[in-house]
Order: C-alpha cells, then structure tokens, then sequence
C-alpha cells in the first residue's frame, strides 16, 4: 500500500525554508552592504543575484510545494501539491515557473563562473574591458535565450487528449494525492512511450525522449 502525502507538512516545511531563506539573505546582503572590503571587487553584485534568486526559489517552492516528479510505468508526472486544486491555466503557469527557476541556478553558476575567470585571471581578451552595465546586460540577454528554449522544449509536456496515462500511475495519483487524472489541472504529463492494449507491443513517444534529451544536453553543457 502506498500512504497519502501529507500536503500540510510538506508546505509548513517549504514555508520555513522560504523564511529562512529570506532572513539570512536579507542579512548577507545588509553585511555586504555594511561592510566595505576591497577585496571583494564587484563580487557584491554576485552575491546580490544570487540572494534574489535564492528567495525567489524558496518563494515559489513553498507556493508550488513540487513532488517535482512522479512516475508511472511509461509517463510521469510533473506538478505541485499546492497548485494542483488550481484552475488549469494558472496551475500549469505555477509548473512553468517552478520549472524554469529550478534551471536557473545552472544558468547563474555557469555564468558567474566565466565572470569570476576574467576578472580574476585577467585573460587577455576583450572580455577585461566590460564593464559591470555589459555584464548585466550580457546576462539578460542569455537568461532570456536559455528560458526561450526551455520554455519551448518544456512546453511539449504539457497534457494533450491522446495521450493515455498508464493504468497503475492512474491508481497511484489517486492513493497518493486523491487526485483524479481524468479532470484537468496544472500539470506536466510526459510520456515518452505508449502501449497498445490489445496486443501489448509497446512504441516509444520519440518526440518526447528527443526534448528531454536535449534539456539534458543543455544542462550539461552549462556545466
């Protein structure tokens, strides 16, 4: 037997991380802001990214409360115990944001990591002249590429009439979480093979396996 998820506790847990989250950011910020070290450079404007996409993560975390994924013999699902009872539309907006925040720490990391490179190596390259308002509109501008093709790539997930769930996932989201698959509601159904009932022969969803291999890919490459 499989127990019910207890969704209050696992949004009084997402909640304190939130707080805590935004208590010692707030404070790490007000320390840098505080106290002047030479040493630092422009790390502050690091330091000051990545405290605001800190919060901004433990914020949609305690809203969304992720399983993040479930699976199914041949599908899983992608949702959040607290947005699921949501109307469909805003529901599945709360998975595309949960999933977008999720890939942004590989973004930031990799990024932050070629900026400390030329600003402590000193290579010599053209990179050395930028200042901080080209950096920053350096990032801006490949946040919006990389959550394009995300977004693009993440969008093919989404629920469509063809696509039957396999019995079992069904019966578990159900056990689980009380939650009727045949009703609408925000979430992700990625299925990436499918059977045929009558004689059991089973065809892989090639489009699907392709998109989650190239989210991988690029995730891999950020690294």
């Amino acid at each position: 037997l499989i127990d019910p998820i207890d969704g209050h506790s696992q949004m009084l847990f997402y909640w304190g991380m939130a707080s805590l989250s935004l208590l010692s950011n707030l404070l790490l910020v007000l320390l840098v802001k505080r106290v002047k070290v030479v040493a630092m450079g422009s790390y502050p404007i690091l330091i000051f990214i990545s405290a605001v996409m800190d919060i901004t993560i433990a914020l949609s975390n305690a809203i969304v409360v992720p399983v993040n994924i479930y699976m199914g013999k041949f599908s899983f699902v992608v949702f959040g115990v607290g947005t699921w009872s949501w109307p469909q539309f805003p529901g599945l907006v709360s998975i595309y944001v949960f999933d977008l925040l999720f890939y942004q720490s590989f973004v930031l990391l990799s990024f932050f990591f070629v900026y400390r490179y030329v600003v402590l190596l000193r290579p010599t390259s053209r990179l050395v002249r930028l200042e901080v308002k080209h950096w920053i509109t350096i990032g801006i501008a490949f946040e919006i590429f990389f959550n394009a093709i995300m977004t693009f790539l993440i969008s093919h997930y989404e629920p469509r009439n063809d696509w039957e769930p396999d019995v079992q996932l069904v019966k578990d989201m159900h056990a689980v979480y009380g939650i009727n698959m045949s009703r609408p509601f925000g979430h992700f159904h990625v299925v990436y093979a499918e059977v045929n009932v009558s004689n059991g022969s089973m065809s892989w969803n090639w489009p699907i396996v392709i998109y989650t291999l190239s989210i991988l890919i690029l995730i891999l490459m950020l690294g």
